[in-house]
């Protein structure tokens, strides 16, 4: 990573607005998963032709097509008559900083332009809904990623603990007794509002305590071409509306390495999950990705038994030579992994894999000393007591006298002897 990127991070205004649709992208999506054109798209039925369209855990494996990174969540109404239209919009695919390389080449070159305001929105950590009318019944109805109808969906990730709450008929509860003026179905039928659900029960990592809330994070204009709205238009929103609007990290530096550094100190001691850093360039919203703080990423991680004993466990209990099983297995076996936990299992992998090199060359050059060492002093006829006056002075010699008593014909099994010897002097915990 370079040392040095200025970056823009006062909020200037923004320029000219451009004509800019995300409908056609959703449309377009949405036809190719119903068409059969895209794999892993996991495809909800409700009532009046209602369709969720939400992306397969698998993506996380597999990696994400262009089109299936629209497919979040994204309710339609499909009938013969009117084609397909668009309900509730959801949020295009976001990536964690160091998740993707092509992702993060492109994040730094977009942050160097001249023309860009960066915000910091806070990453909540709770449930996402979208409210939204139902065109047949005009009932307004709340919808979790994974669920038309807001229920408890085993794909999402997050929701083990709440199995006693029904996502869409609290945030309803919520709405009602909180934000009222947003469940006016002519504005919902124009808008298209994303929150995040924050409740008692349904604790992921972050502990808001007693809170239930909804935190609005975004608003698609639907009369727009699913226009997004920029900050300043969804404080005006949230304002107008009388709605919580997710806070803002504020930062001082116009450096990203010493930005960096400014959020973890506001992250440090705390449990916050971060921030999803976003990006407006000509009065759009043109590109997001997340900034997890190390504190939250080490809680989520021991909370999902993603730990470096764990790992090592796991690799060997299924006899694993390679990354690429490792993940393939324990999508297996934990299918609703979230990939920041996966992005830690392959953090630990390359630690063990790194390790168990150093041994290997540790072993190669203890037995490749002792065959010179036996060489030069013809150790094959001198007695084990002259045997131990020679190597009395060298600190391998515990390996040496083993290497000696197993001879040269069951130099395998002295390697894995060695091999113990060595891990149980220096832990992989210790590496």
């Amino acid at each position: 990573m370079e040392s040095k990127r200025e970056i823009p991070i006062i909020h200037t205004e923004i320029k000219e607005k451009k004509n800019f649709s995300m409908e056609e992208n959703f449309v377009d999506s949405a036809k190719k998963a119903l068409g059969g054109k895209l794999s892993d798209i996991n495809i909800r039925e409700g009532s009046d032709g209602l369709k969720l369209f939400n992306t397969s855990p698998m993506l996380i494996y597999e990696g994400y097509k262009p089109e299936q990174e629209y497919l979040k969540g994204l309710i339609c109404q499909v009938t013969l008559e009117k084609g397909i239209k668009i309900v509730t919009c959801c949020f295009h695919k976001f990536y964690n900083l160091g998740e993707k390389p092509e992702i993060d080449k492109d994040f730094y070159s977009l942050i160097q332009q001249p023309d860009v305001a960066i915000i910091f929105p806070e990453k909540i950590d709770g449930t996402n809904i979208r409210l939204y009318v139902n065109p047949d019944t005009k009932e307004v109805k709340a919808a979790t990623r994974g669920m038309i109808d807001g229920g408890k969906d085993p794909d999402e990730e997050g929701f083990e603990g709440a199995s006693t709450i029904h996502f869409g008929q609290e945030s309803l509860k919520i709405a009602q007794e909180q934000f009222p003026k947003i469940l006016d179905k002519d504005l919902l039928e124009k808008y298209s509002p994303i929150f995040e659900l924050i409740h008692p029960q349904n604790r992921i990592v972050t502990d808001y305590g007693d809170r239930m809330d909804l935190i609005l994070l975004s608003v698609f204009d639907k009369q727009n071409g699913c226009r997004e709205l920029t900050r300043k238009e969804l404080t005006e929103f949230a304002q107008k509306y009388e709605l919580n609007l997710v806070s803002v990290y504020q930062v001082r530096n116009s450096n990203w390495d010493e930005t960096i550094k400014e959020l973890e100190e506001q992250w440090r001691g705390t449990d916050k999950e971060g921030t999803v850093v976003t990006i407006e360039q000509n009065g759009e919203i043109v590109f997001r990705i997340k900034v997890k703080s190390k504190e939250y990423l080490e809680l989520m991680r021991a909370i999902k038994f993603c730990t470096l004993n764990n790992t090592v466990g796991l690799v060997e209990k299924w006899k694993i030579e390679s990354w690429e099983n490792l993940k393939i297995k324990i999508h297996e076996s934990y299918p609703d992994l979230p990939e920041e936990v996966m992005m830690g299992y392959e953090d630990y992998y390359n630690t063990i894999e790194k390790y168990e090199e150093e041994i290997k060359n540790q072993v190669d050059k203890i037995i490749s000393n002792y065959m010179e060492f036996a060489i030069q002093n013809n150790t094959a006829n001198v007695s084990q007591k002259d045997f131990a006056l020679v190597i009395q002075e060298r600190q391998d010699k515990s390996f040496f006298f083993l290497l000696r008593k197993f001879g040269s014909d069951k130099l395998d099994d002295a390697r894995l002897k060695i091999i113990e010897k060595l891990k149980k002097q220096r832990p992989i915990k210790d590496f």
